[in-house]
């Protein structure tokens, strides 16, 4: 699921030009929901504070809600995050190792 945080203007920030690109990347994505629910800023915010501040969560955890979640299995399919990667790579026009 993805959600969407209210009054961040994190959306101003992305070039006209790219919006084709979020739009495709959307529209390619199975299941992809977007934006079903807005959250205020606390709302929003408040499960990064518990993923940096909570000593007892492991490293790696999956976090929704303030709670810990089995993560969606594409979530951590290598072929995946390959993709990911290469597609990062090419659409920055950087080469990360």
């Amino acid at each position: 699921m993805f959600e969407g945080v209210l009054g961040t203007q994190l959306g101003s920030h992305v070039p006209e030009s790219e919006w084709a690109v979020l739009d495709k990347m959307i529209a390619d994505t199975p299941n992809f929901e977007y934006m079903p629910y807005h959250k205020n800023i606390s709302e929003g915010s408040s499960t990064v504070l518990v993923a940096a501040l909570d000593q007892k969560l492991p490293n790696g955890s999956y976090l929704h809600d303030c709670q810990k979640i089995q993560p969606d299995p594409r979530a951590v399919d290598p072929e995946l995050a390959e993709k990911l990667w290469s597609l990062s790579n090419k659409l920055t026009g950087e080469s990360f190792a």
